[in-house]
């Protein structure tokens, strides 16, 4: 809160900026806080970890000579077509939030995307008949797939409770007495309620962008919850910070509630020629005229400054609408989604 200060019988008046004061209107507040916020960002850091999925895919090469089409991926011909078969493994990393852990269970909410390798990944080529079914040129087949946080091995793979791509929401969870709450503390704030923000509302969003731990102060730039229940904050967003905690103060610096969670950054597409080899792989001389075969690639701009956040009561009526099956697999969050507010969005 900013408070006017007046000095002897000056007509001059000094704005003074008072730590820690805050409106108590029950909303969402935009005032700065006071030096002892520090230590509740050093406890939410705690509760937010990286969290990885590794994909691993057995791949076969199909002989070009013989035209493969999908009637015949499907007829089950592929392995008698195989001229060559290798393996590779692709990873991704984001960040996700310690909901729970107690009796030896662990809950973290995250972003569905993250996990969200497919099953099978054919590639084609061109026929020389450009007018029939282009051909197959290799088939890659997912083996495994796991998901895992660096303070478990990779073989202490993670379990998908609930997921909706769609919403992009994600619920992981696993039994292990190792981890008690004393070495990994689970988050302990409340679930707060996203209709109390207001445009200009302060939010922190924690999380691992480009792998480094990070928290970064935004602003709420919309709090209209759109139809995907998303809103809007004026954060930078790079990859990693998917499912990274969004928290905002509830009239005081010290009431900090999760308002929602980072989902994905508006981006703009462009096709880009590109030269044969990454510069990683070859170096071209500037000065000359390239003269190799040339392809296209799709690129990516992540427009910085506008992030989307999947709004906490979507989550929220996520969890109620799948309660049965956490609670049959004994991660029970009722106590968690109960600790802010009581309603469900509309009432």
């Amino acid at each position: 809160m900013l408070m006017l200060v007046g000095f002897g019988a000056s007509c001059s008046r000094q704005m003074v900026l008072m730590p820690g004061a805050t409106d108590n209107d029950g909303r969402y507040d935009t005032e700065f806080p006071g030096p002892a916020f520090a230590r509740a960002l050093d406890n939410i850091s705690e509760s937010v970890l990286k969290i990885y999925c590794l994909a691993e895919y057995d791949r076969y090469y199909i002989d070009t000579a013989i035209f493969f089409t999908q009637s015949d991926l499907a007829a089950g011909l592929l392995s008698q077509r195989t001229i060559m078969r290798n393996n590779f493994s692709e990873s991704v990393h984001g960040s996700a939030t310690l909901l729970r852990n107690s009796g030896g269970r662990l809950v973290l909410l995250t972003c569905a995307h993250i996990f969200d390798y497919p099953d099978t990944v054919v590639s084609y080529y061109e026929s020389l008949d450009y007018s029939a079914a282009p051909g197959i040129e290799s088939v890659a087949i997912k083996r495994k797939q796991t998901q895992f946080i660096q303070e478990l091995s990779v073989s202490e793979s993670l379990d998908i409770i609930a997921i909706d791509y769609d919403l992009d929401i994600a619920f992981l969870g696993t039994k292990n007495e190792r981890l008690t709450n004393a070495k990994l503390p689970a988050f302990g704030y409340a679930a707060g309620d996203d209709r109390l923000l207001d445009r200009g509302s302060v939010v922190y969003v924690f999380g691992f962008p480009a792998g480094f731990q990070m928290v970064t102060r935004a602003l709420v730039a919309n709090p209209d919850i759109g139809k995907n229940g998303t809103f809007l904050v004026n954060a930078n967003f790079n990859e990693g910070i998917s499912g990274g905690a969004v928290m905002a103060m509830h009239d005081g610096p010290l009431n900090l509630q999760l308002v929602g969670i980072a989902k994905s950054a508006s981006a703009s597409y462009s096709n880009v020629i590109k030269p044969e080899h990454e510069s990683h792989q070859q170096r071209y001389n500037p000065n000359l005229p390239y003269e190799g075969p040339l392809f296209v690639e799709q690129q990516r701009t992540l427009n910085y400054g506008v992030t989307f956040a999947i709004s906490i009561l979507t989550i929220r009526d996520f969890y109620l609408l799948n309660r049965r099956r956490f609670v049959a697999s004994g991660y029970n969050l009722d106590e968690f989604f109960q600790s802010g507010t009581r309603k469900k969005r509309g009432e």
